[in-house]
Order: structure tokens, then sequence, then C-alpha cells
């Protein structure tokens, strides 16, 4: 095992799931475990899955509430992620993981965000 920072959450959730008890999630949430492993989802499904939510965003007629949030999201977005994966074991029955997984993905890549910005500010117009 290779002992730094993982941005792979899909084999961080296989950890989660394989070892008994929290002393994985322990050390990735504070940086000290990183697994590395293949890229999970490609370009195209993370284009696919953002763009999704934003038009579930938009028909909620939340736009204009998240276009402000991502003004902050990237300086915060890290601590964002780091609470939905503390609170992942407790929401497991309301939140697919997958959805879990995708919005931490979101909140760790300004890439994203600026994707999510784009398509917000397109469906606004």
């Amino acid at each position: 095992m290779h002992f730094t920072p993982c941005k792979n959450r899909a084999i961080l959730s296989a950890l989660y799931k394989i070892v008994a008890g929290e002393s994985w999630r322990f050390l990735h949430i504070f940086g000290i475990l990183v697994v590395k492993g293949p890229t999970v989802n490609s370009e195209a499904e993370q284009q696919m899955w953002v763009k999704t939510w934003a038009r579930r965003i938009d028909a909620l007629g939340l736009s204009s509430v998240v276009l402000s949030l991502l003004d902050i999201a990237p300086a915060f977005g890290f601590l964002g992620s780091q609470a939905l994966l503390m609170t992942q074991p407790f929401v497991t029955g309301l939140v697919n993981d997958t959805t879990i997984d995708r919005a931490v993905t979101l909140l760790d890549s300004s890439e994203l965000l600026e994707r999510l910005r784009t398509y917000l500010e397109g469906e606004e117009r």
C-alpha cells in the first residue's frame, strides 16, 4: 500500500467497504492515506453528470442560489468534500453513494465547478 494522498473516490469507497471499522476513512480524511489507482470517471461521463445536475438545479429554480455558492466553492470546496465524506456513513440510506462521490469530486475540482457554472449560466439565458 502506498501512503500518499488519494484522489480516486472509487478505490476509497471500495476500501471503506472491505476494511472493518473506520480506520481507512480516518486516515483519508486527515490526508495520511492516498491510494493511487485508475481514473473511474472519463471526461465524457463527468461532463454528462455535471450537465444533468445543472438541468436539475435549473428545473428546481435554484440556479441563482447555486451560482452564488459557486463563487465561494473554490475556497471552501475541500472542507465541503471532507464533510461529505465524514457524513457518508450516516446518509447511506438516504443518498446514493455515487451521488456523494460525484459531489465530492465536483467540490474538489475547479474545472468541474467552472463547467457547472457554464451550464447554469447558459440555461439561465
